[in-house]
């Protein structure tokens, strides 16, 4: 066991799987994303089926996440997922953990504050019907 401490960019955002014996396991239905807010930061979530080498023909999902960080306010947008592949989820949801201190409001329902790692947690789930950015809101 290796104990030490981890390094992680000011404005990173890092994605999460669930854990699993091999690639495609199981579906990955929910999305963990740690945010670390800091200016502005832009990261694309590139998925495909984990077994085929049907993403040299377009066989893929792209989701755009960005996250704007002001002196009040950080915001995270989570685009509707492009495109699509075998075995894609119909629906995704996302477990998100924003690192920031205690928020006056957040702009999201059945959020929940950790104070012991000064983070902001909550679950969003996209509507594929309506193919809108999800989008949260954290006043400082």
């Amino acid at each position: 066991n290796r104990a030490g401490g981890l390094f992680i960019r000011a404005g990173a955002i890092l994605p999460y799987w669930p854990a699993m014996d091999y690639v495609g396991e199981q579906p990955v239905e929910t999305l963990t994303l740690h945010v670390y807010p800091e200016g502005t930061s832009d990261y694309t979530l590139y998925e495909d089926d984990g077994d085929s080498l049907e993403y040299l023909r377009g066989a893929v999902a792209r989701t755009q996440i960005r996250c704007e960080a002001e002196p009040r306010r950080v915001t995270l947008t989570i685009a509707p997922r492009d495109g699509n592949y075998r075995g894609m989820p119909a629906t995704r949801s996302y477990e998100v953990h924003i690192h920031v201190a205690q928020p006056k409001a957040v702009t999201a329902a059945g959020w929940s504050y950790d104070a012991s790692n000064k983070t902001v947690c909550l679950t969003v789930v996209e509507d594929p019907q309506r193919k809108t950015p999800i989008v949260v809101r954290c006043d400082l």
